[in-house]
């Protein structure tokens, strides 16, 4: 699940910071590690950067020890007046920590309030960790066009990806997984001589910190989760039953924010009513199935967009309401015939984002198809993998066995479900067995009641699943956002901020199921796109609040 941080962070390639030999570690009162500084935040501020080695399995009896080991990296941007870390994950899986901080760690520490240490971390496996999650570099085939479910390439594909994962992580891969990560943060909060976990998960994180109240309900002093996965779903589902249960519902609300924003969106003037609007639009994109678009600007810029890349780039768009307004632009402009902007805005962008991620492992811009390499897509495949079912233990081999357990879900959540699509002929053929001892219980009693932070209409991650969530851990708090969008931190919402605020600094519960409105228009027709991470920005501003709270959970 690529969270919004995940998302904005993507943008930017991480590069480390020389040091300079002059540059001597901190070592801070009560902590077991020592701090080096390591750069700014995109906006300035300093930070300073850690590791520490944990075991390769945690949960190994202490009487059977073992060389295998993880280094795990650390990054914090440390608070004047704070006293304690929150331990951040922005999701993923894959999702760097470091590379979080360093581009949107001031808008987090704002929209936390300012009180606390940002702490956080490349999980095992991803990024910055050693080693890493690492599979083939071999290319997966573009989707059938028009798409279906039985893709024959892309099954082949997976055949040999899922065997490149098991030879080249050996003995570590099977340990790359979410119950251990969570047994790393104790490690790490040990490490700045913290008892109480302090800890914000943002999407999958929502996963990383359910799973680590269930693990260690006694040190979950303060556990917020936003954007949330449907824990159950994610560790006892082959499919993914209620990911897209708004995604739908998103999309007609982009649409019906755009006709109610009138001359302003560029798409309204081609119809009389929202439906009219709705079923022009979706029907020039479907038409990109049999026909896709040739996009010609010059010699070296050229390409052609299919349904699933417009599809899958809206649904990205989906996550973020002030990309709203350049995405209608967009569109209307390709149903005018002209795809220069989607050319540069999504084909080219995603081609870069590949190119350098190809780059991570290659020192030369030939392209050897089975060398090993490391990036977040792996990473997030393999913490996936092991995490849920999978493997012939959980799903019966083959390939028309396989088209016959996706269609319904295909069925279901047309377009949506086929940017997804390739996950599951991973998860059938993975070669490694499943080591983690997680369950999923429910009334789990936490040192303190958890924080459930959640968008009304989120397009990946449903209301149910934080709702789930409400009923997994007793006395747990859900406030919802009546808006759009994926990520409650990230938007500018007074009431979500100001209850976020409370229970970290005073431990103030809101009312379970509170409602927190929005009062400015969803589309920000009037201002300019920007990322929502960008707390400072003011398009989209939500404020205001609502007692009367959700129906019963």
């Amino acid at each position: 699940m690529r969270s919004l941080f995940l998302y904005l962070a993507a943008s930017s390639v991480f590069h480390a910071t020389a040091y300079s030999a002059d540059e001597k570690p901190n070592k801070y009162p009560g902590e077991n590690i020592s701090w080096t500084p390591c750069g700014n935040t995109t906006q300035g501020t300093p930070l300073e950067c850690s590791n520490i080695t944990v075991p390769a399995d945690q949960f190994a009896p202490k009487n059977q020890t073992s060389d295998l080991k993880f280094k795990i990296p650390l990054i914090r941007l440390r608070s004047k007046n704070g006293t304690k870390n929150l331990l951040f994950n922005p999701g993923g899986p894959g999702g760097s920590g470091v590379g979080a901080i360093r581009e949107n760690g001031d808008a987090l520490f704002n929209a936390t309030g300012g009180d606390h240490h940002i702490l956080s971390f490349d999980p095992r496996g991803v990024k910055g960790s050693d080693p890493q999650a690492a599979c083939s570099s071999l290319s997966r085939p573009d989707p059938e066009t028009p798409f279906a479910v039985r893709n024959p390439k892309l099954y082949a594909w997976a055949t040999s990806y899922t065997k490149s994962c098991a030879d080249i992580m050996g003995e570590h891969g099977k340990f790359i997984n979410t119950p251990q990560t969570a047994a790393d943060m104790n490690s790490i909060i040990d490490a700045v001589g913290q008892s109480d976990m302090y800890f914000l998960g943002v999407s999958y994180g929502s996963v990383l910190g359910q799973t680590y109240a269930s693990l260690f309900p006694k040190r979950s002093a303060r556990i917020i989760i936003d954007s949330n996965i449907h824990l159950k779903e994610y560790y006892e589902s082959n499919v993914d039953t209620s990911t897209f249960d708004y995604t739908h519902e998103v999309w007609e609300g982009f649409i019906r924010e755009c006709f109610k924003a009138g001359s302003r969106c560029a798409l309204t003037p081609r119809a009389r009513s929202e439906k009219e609007l709705l079923d022009k639009v979706t029907s020039f994109i479907d038409g990109l199935g049999p026909a896709p678009m040739s996009i010609y600007v010059n010699a070296t810029t050229n390409g052609f967009l299919t349904a699933y890349e417009v599809w899958f780039e809206i649904q990205q768009a989906l996550y973020r309401p002030d990309s709203w307004r350049s995405t209608a632009a967009i569109l209307n402009d390709m149903m005018d015939g002209n795809g220069t902007e989607a050319l540069l805005a999504w084909k080219k962008g995603a081609d870069e984002e590949e190119d350098e991620e190809d780059k991570v492992d290659a020192d030369d811009d030939t392209k050897n198809m089975t060398k090993p390499a490391s990036t977040e897509e792996s990473s997030r495949l393999v913490i996936t993998a092991n995490d849920r079912p999978s493997g012939p233990a959980n799903w019966t081999q083959g390939l028309d066995s396989l088209v016959k357990v996706l269609t319904p879900s295909f069925n279901k959540s047309a377009p949506w479900y086929e940017t997804w699509n390739h996950d599951y002929f991973i998860l059938q053929q993975w070669p490694i067995n499943k080591t983690h001892p997680f369950q999923v219980t429910k009334n789990v009693n936490t040192a303190f009641p958890m924080l459930i932070l959640q968008n009304r209409f989120d397009p990946v991650t449903p209301l149910v699943a934080a709702q789930f969530a409400s009923q997994t851990f007793n006395d747990s708090r859900l406030v919802v956002v009546d808006g759009y969008g994926h990520g409650v931190v990230t938007m500018e919402n007074d009431c979500a901020n100001n209850n976020l605020q409370s229970y970290l600094v005073n431990g103030t519960l809101p009312k379970n199921g509170t409602m927190c409105k929005t009062e400015t228009p969803t589309l920000p027709m009037n201002g300019t796109d920007g990322a929502m991470l960008s707390i400072d920005d003011t398009g989209g501003k939500q404020k205001g609040s609502d007692d009367e709270g959700l129906p019963p959970l």
